[in-house]
């Protein structure tokens, strides 16, 4: 096998999430060969400032960096999940955008690497568009709304992409036209995931570590997935910061500390300090009404229970 040129990342971003994804490209530099890690930062709105402080993130780790500007009118007749922006649709370019290479690892920009990567470029992938890492929850819920064949439905925030099969089989034709036509709850999710379906590799978990701090601890890693999720929470390679970010001093994640020396690596550190040193409680997302009225799921030490809630005083309708 020839040695590994360069191992390319890319990231799909707004200027939201410049500070995040400036601490992951480091990381993942870090966890490669030294001077072979190349990333691709597509966007749509970057301002010169933003484009100059990712630059220099990369060229700290002597890693080559190039940015891709793409149309958001493109992708502007695409349905989109409100907590997310056009941005989350720029991954299905990747391959077209990066040419020269078979694979390519896409990564959310609120993720760490925290162990070498390279290995992921010598899985074999056979058919598989990409190789992902199945969803913490709801997976059977999902598989049957979006009637789906196979039992698997994969987080597509890490994303080890076969860029030539991609290319060769215009996938990308084939999303967007599902995409079109179809209504999905979770946009880019739903739609790689129904189109590809039996056409995935699953990866060990520990290659996006999932953490619901912020649901009690509460997850659906049953079987041989138990095992694999201890595993991960134990020795991860990419940690996925779902819920809030290390960047707010409220984040409650086990790994925000590690998040933390890598940002130290970036030139930004002390920008990010302050962020965080000013950083602010989240709103709470219960109402007052549902403190009174309330039906639904409650979170709570790893576990997951149906709740009636009549005049503060809480009945439990269900335990999972």
């Amino acid at each position: 096998m020839q040695p590994q040129q360069k191992y390319t990342v890319a990231y799909a971003l707004d200027s939201n999430y410049v500070d995040l994804t400036a601490v992951s490209m480091v990381s993942a530099a870090k966890n490669l060969p030294c001077g072979k890690a190349k990333f691709v930062v597509l966007h749509s709105r970057l301002s010169g400032d933003e484009i100059k402080t990712l630059a220099e993130c990369a060229a700290s780790v002597s890693a080559e960096i190039d940015f891709v500007k793409l149309p958001a009118e493109k992708f502007k007749h695409l349905p989109l999940s409100h907590w997310v922006g056009i941005e989350a649709w720029f991954r299905i370019e990747i391959p077209r955008v990066c040419p020269g290479d078979e694979r390519v690892l896409y990564l959310d920009c609120d993720t760490l690497v925290a162990d070498d990567i390279s290995p992921l470029w010598e899985i074999g992938l056979g058919g598989a568009y990409v190789a992902a890492v199945r969803d913490i929850w709801n997976v059977k819920k999902y598989t049957e709304r979006l009637k789906m064949e196979s039992g698997e439905y994969f987080n597509s925030g890490v994303l080890l992409i076969n860029c030539a099969k991609w290319r060769a089989d215009n996938l990308a034709g084939l999303l967007y036209a599902y995409a079109g036509s179809h209504k999905v709850e979770f946009c880019d999710q739903d739609t790689l995931n129904k189109v590809i379906d039996r056409r995935k590799a699953m990866l060990p978990l520990r290659y996006n570590y999932l953490e619901p701090w912020w649901r009690g601890g509460y997850h659906e890693y049953f079987g041989e997935y138990a095992g694999q999720f201890e595993q991960a929470k134990s020795s991860p390679c990419i940690i996925h910061f779902t819920g809030l970010k290390p960047l707010n001093k409220y984040c409650g994640h086990s790994f925000a500390k590690l998040w933390w020396k890598y940002a130290e690596l970036t030139p930004i550190y002390k920008q990010l300090l302050a962020k965080f040193q000013s950083s602010r409680p989240p709103k709470p997302k219960e109402s007052p009404l549902k403190r009174v009225f309330f039906a639904g799921n409650e979170f709570s030490n790893g576990k997951k229970r149906k709740i009636l809630r009549i005049f503060g005083i809480t009945f439990t309708i269900k335990k999972y």
